[in-house]
């Protein structure tokens, strides 16, 4: 597993994984069923496997799984959100829309010592086109309320590359990393 975040909620800590899946359904399962995953509260998961006929998440009766709330027909989600449903109840869990197919977000009840809710939000940053990150600053201004928040997460696969973190030899670098 890649990374994992914490971060205090409810004077315990909020376990997260994050992961792309890169669309295989072994890693699905492996991911969902494994015993270690189920300390986590919060899976946010890009590239996510989808059922073979009908087009759907891959779901468990352990996890509830969140796609961005702007799809099209032609255009499968690239980012999911699964929660945890014996950590966190569908009540704590409000989905916010965004109009971006590759982005979902959701707000996490606010609970002591925090006063107002957690904003997470989970992208996949598409290598060609790099529309998450150009876009994400305009959709937090105007179509969300960020002082509503004590916290706000942005997780994903951004697929920005820099010399600081490529590989030996890797030499392609995009200007926003």
């Amino acid at each position: 597993m890649n990374h994992t975040s914490d971060a205090l909620h409810c004077n315990k800590l909020l376990q997260i994984l994050q992961y792309n899946v890169a669309k295989k359904r072994e890693v699905m399962d492996s991911i969902l069923n494994d015993k270690n995953t189920q300390e986590y509260a919060l899976l946010l998961l890009q590239e996510p496997c989808r059922t073979y006929r009908q087009n759907l998440p891959v779901l468990y009766h352990a996890w509830t799984a969140l796609e961005p709330t702007y799809l099209t027909e032609n255009h499968p989600p690239r980012a999911a959100i699964y929660f945890n449903n014996s950590i966190l109840s569908s009540a704590s869990i409000q989905q916010i829309p965004i109009p971006h197919p590759d982005i979902v977000a959701i707000s996490l009840a606010a609970r002591p010592p925090f006063y107002k809710p957690t904003l997470i939000l989970n992208l996949y940053n598409d290598p060609r086109s790099h529309t998450a990150t150009e876009q994400l600053y305009d959709i937090l201004r105007r179509h969300l309320e960020i002082d509503n928040y004590d916290i706000i997460l942005v997780a994903g696969d951004f697929n920005l590359h820099h010399a600081l973190w490529n590989l030996v030899g890797y030499t392609t670098q995009e200007p926003q990393a």
